[in-house]
């Protein structure tokens, strides 16, 4: 399933979202397999790593997934009222993720359970923005080489 890519082909996906206070492991593993199956990547492995949030009854994870363009990380951060998710995906191929399509695949994960997408921008192999989305909804910026 593997094969020769350029490093040209890299590329990234960095978001962060606001949900209610707590969410379910189960929610982050089907996000996960629906970027990879975005990507036409195989889910080859995943892990998750708790560790202590703000509050101390509570707890924090890192997701950790490997596939086969590459890996999914997903972390958490607690607030009093709220949780934060970062979202970061690196590939190596042709695909493009549209920041439209992601918006729609955090709805469909999260339900009512998201509060808001605060970004989702995709790079390059040189870091240089590709597409960025607004809090609205709204692809706000496209660029082209």
């Amino acid at each position: 399933n593997y094969k020769f890519v350029s490093h040209s082909n890299i590329k990234r996906l960095i978001s962060i979202i606001k949900l209610n206070n707590r969410v379910k492991i189960n929610k982050i593993t089907y996000l996960a397999k629906k970027i990879s199956k975005t990507l036409d990547s195989n889910l080859i492995k995943s892990y998750i790593i708790y560790f202590p949030s703000k509050d101390l009854n509570k707890k924090d994870f890192t997701y950790i997934a490997i596939i086969s363009s590459s890996h999914i990380v997903i972390s958490s951060y607690s607030e009093d009222d709220s949780l934060y998710l970062d979202i970061d995906v690196a590939w190596c191929s042709d695909k493009i993720i549209n920041p439209n399509d992601m918006a729609e695949l955090l709805k469909e994960t999260f339900g009512k359970d998201l509060r808001k997408i605060l970004t989702i921008k995709i790079y390059d192999y040189l870091g240089n923005m590709m597409m960025a989305f607004s809090p609205d909804g709204m692809m706000i910026a496209e660029f082209s080489e």
